[in-house]
């Protein structure tokens, strides 16, 4: 019983995984300035409460930094020093790829 419980568990943390690798490809595409954010999925009350604003497209495209700013503000990574943080500047994507049989292991891609 045991192992159909696991079994069950890792193919819902699976899916659900599979899910999400849609929104973690479209933060990573505006990150990296593959593509502009639009405010055309919110509705206006959104805009008016998170303050949400058009961006013009002569403005700087992607979040420079993004990846170190991230990680400099996670508990995770509390004990990053100088040297790590010059590297993490030029970091442009993290990718998570999940197995398809153990939801626990998994392959962490970095692209500079």
């Amino acid at each position: 019983m045991e192992k159909k419980y696991t079994k069950e568990y890792f193919d819902i943390k699976y899916q659900y995984e599979m899910k999400c690798k849609e929104l973690y490809e479209g933060i990573s595409s505006i990150v990296i300035g593959d593509s502009t954010p639009t405010t055309d999925n919110f509705t206006p009350q959104d805009i008016e409460t998170y303050k949400l604003v058009k961006i013009d497209k002569s403005e700087e495209v992607g979040i420079p930094e993004y990846w170190l700013r991230a990680m400099d503000n996670s508990k995770c990574f509390y004990n990053m020093n100088d040297k790590d943080r010059e590297i993490l500047k030029f970091l442009d994507d993290v990718v998570l790829e999940f197995e398809k049989n153990n939801v626990n292991r998994y392959n962490l891609n970095l692209g500079f």
